[in-house]
């Protein structure tokens, strides 16, 4: 059996690795040409988001200003809740005092009716 040198050896294997993993590098090489286009897409979306983001910084500062106003409508809103019960009460407070004083009313009317028919029974005049 022959001997085989060791620099032979070397380029055998060096030849047979470069064999095998030439597709292998076209391959990643043909990877990298597709992570380059998808890194400018995403450098193109990156563009985009950040144009996207000041637009909604200024409808951000819209809403808030929006929210200000919201919040003193609310305020507006209570106060006159508040008022409006109040109203309320004392409506219904006279409500009561006027239920109070027809009451007072139709007793004082019924007791003179009595009166009155009591009188008519007695008076000469519907005797006739």
């Amino acid at each position: 059996m022959e001997m085989v040198s060791i620099e032979k050896l070397e380029r055998l294997m060096t030849t047979v690795v470069r064999r095998e993993l030439a597709p292998v590098a076209k391959r990643l090489d043909g990877m990298d040409d597709r992570f380059d286009s998808i890194d400018q897409r995403l450098d193109g979306i990156d563009i985009r988001l950040d144009a996207m983001d000041g637009r909604f910084d200024g409808i951000d500062h819209r809403l808030d200003g929006i929210d200000g106003r919201l919040d003193s409508i609310d305020q507006r809103f209570d106060d006159s809740d508040t008022k409006l019960d109040k109203i309320l009460n004392v409506i219904g407070e006279i409500q009561d005092e006027q239920a109070g004083i027809l009451a007072i009313h139709a007793d004082y009317l019924d007791s003179h009716e009595k009166r009155i028919k009591k009188l008519e029974r007695h008076s000469p005049l519907t005797t006739l």
